[in-house]
């Protein structure tokens, strides 16, 4: 198997898991201390909380998926053995020499 096949190219990343999943966490607190204990939410805003939470598992099983294939494929490619070019072999060269 390549490592193309493993994928082990990741695209580079511009910043931060842990910064954003606490700045949502801090978003989420804002919002729940302006409910005031009224903790009402229509159907509608509770669909649209289920589909983030569906999202953001899904997106995180994707990133896991990525970075395991990526992790593996170098792992792998520690391993793997280069083939060196071919050189003739001591018969061959005997049949040149006559």
């Amino acid at each position: 198997m390549t490592a193309e096949e493993l994928g082990t190219r990741m695209p580079k990343r511009s910043g931060g898991g842990l910064a954003t999943v606490v700045i949502g966490l801090q978003v989420t607190r804002l919002i729940a201390a302006q409910l005031g204990g009224r903790g009402y939410i229509d159907p509608g805003s509770g669909s649209f909380a289920i589909q983030i939470i569906v999202a953001a598992v899904l997106g995180g099983l994707l990133s896991a998926r990525l970075w395991f294939r990526y992790v593996l494929g170098r792992i792998v490619g520690l391993f793997r053995r280069s083939t060196p070019e071919a050189s003739p072999s001591a018969e061959e060269a005997s049949r040149d020499d006559g």
